[in-house]
């Protein structure tokens, strides 16, 4: 039988298990408290130091990545496609001070499917703007002065500016072909193929799903 001693040194009593075989050096000892199992663990502890129970870090969440904030209004687009209608070109608009730039319109019609239909209704009105002003060119003399170089020095005369008007007509037949290939453009409606559809819209479609992400 296993042999037991006493020492008294502040309330502590000293001894050997008698049932784990150990030494008992203090009240709280494993062996004095609970259960012993098989393997002489008392409630799992298998001797050494016991840790206390530690909770797993908490993962820091992640933030969001903010995209860029768009810069689109009604009102700004209201009246950007009303400047467009009235034949203004978009460089001309977006040169404005305080106007959106024209890589900002781009993302618009790329991300905003009612200003992409009003987009494209301005410009099909603009094609009709622009056939308009032809009329006037063409109906309105243009005065101006042509300088010429003699032998004997300079000659300047006044004369009406055909070329320069022959040149704003051409431009104008040519956008208003681009916007509206139906009514202005040189392509019968039967040859129109993929790519010709002479929808304004369909065009616009075509250019805002081949823009660089």
């Amino acid at each position: 039988m296993p042999r037991t001693h006493n020492v008294r040194a502040k309330g502590f009593q000293m001894g050997w298990c008698k049932v784990s075989g150990r030494k008992a050096a203090r009240p709280g000892h494993p062996c004095r408290q609970g259960a012993i199992d098989a393997g002489g663990r008392v409630g799992g502890y298998s001797g050494g130091v016991m840790k206390k129970a530690t909770k797993p870090a908490a993962k820091k969440a992640t933030p969001k990545k903010m995209g860029r904030p768009s810069s689109f209004t009604r009102a700004k687009a209201d009246a950007l496609c009303v400047r467009l209608a009235e034949g203004e070109s978009l460089k001309a608009i977006c040169r404005t001070p305080g106007w959106p730039s024209i890589s900002s319109v781009m993302r618009w019609l790329e991300a905003n499917e009612s200003f992409r239909a009003q987009y494209a209704r301005a410009r099909e009105i603009q094609a009709e703007t622009l056939a308009a002003e032809i009329l006037d060119i063409a109906d309105t003399q243009c005065l101006g002065t042509i300088e010429t170089t003699k032998e004997w020095g300079v000659e300047v005369k006044t004369a009406d500016m055909v070329e320069h008007r022959r040149l704003q007509i051409d431009a104008r037949k040519w956008i208003a072909s681009k916007l509206k290939p139906k009514v202005y453009g040189t392509v019968r409606p039967e040859d129109a193929g993929e790519g010709n559809s002479g929808n304004i819209g369909d065009t616009l479609k075509s250019l805002v799903d081949h823009l660089p992400e």
